[in-house]
């Protein structure tokens, strides 16, 4: 099972990564999974729109039309949940130690100890990728005992600054 969400990277818009993860999760039947992948997509999300954003938390009129998008994608797998959020920006994120008294910062800390694994990548159409892998408590079936989708691929294209 896949499914995305697509919202102009701005501030504002961040917490629609985390909502749009809970929601989903409940939806699967993942509940339990839904508050820590929520934290992870927040968390990847306020990375992508300031890589790729506006700092503003308010876009003025006709601004937002004109924003690079942020793309937030969820993908059960046989016995995982990847948690994936596409930017428009190149540039690969880093793991750093923040200062005690710093206001950013930690947000890979947190997806690095919250998950089974995380890594980014070069999106071959354009921006990023950075994903975290979380296990699941079991296999994840339909309503038949069948194993639900097994899909592995990537994002579509990007054209005119969204991902299609």
């Amino acid at each position: 099972m896949t499914l995305v969400i697509r919202h102009a990277a701005e501030p504002g818009a961040v917490p629609l990564g985390g909502r749009f993860a809970s929601n989903v999760l409940s939806d699967w039947g993942l509940e339990y999974l839904g508050e820590l992948a929520a934290l992870i997509a927040s968390e990847l999300s306020t990375n992508a729109v300031e890589a790729g954003g506006t700092p503003k938390a308010e876009p003025g009129r006709g601004e937002r039309e004109t924003l690079p998008s942020v793309a937030v994608r969820l993908r059960v797998c046989e016995r995982t949940l990847t948690v994936e959020v596409w930017d428009t920006s190149r540039t690969l994120p880093r793991m750093r130690t923040p200062d005690a008294d710093a206001e950013n910062g930690r947000g890979l800390p947190v997806v690095a100890l919250s998950s089974e694994r995380w890594d980014s990548y070069r999106h071959p159409s354009g921006g990023k990728a950075v994903y975290a892998v979380l296990r699941l408590a079991r296999e994840v079936t339909d309503r038949t005992g069948a194993l639900r989708s097994r899909t592995r691929e990537p994002y579509g294209r990007v054209r005119g600054g969204f991902l299609r």
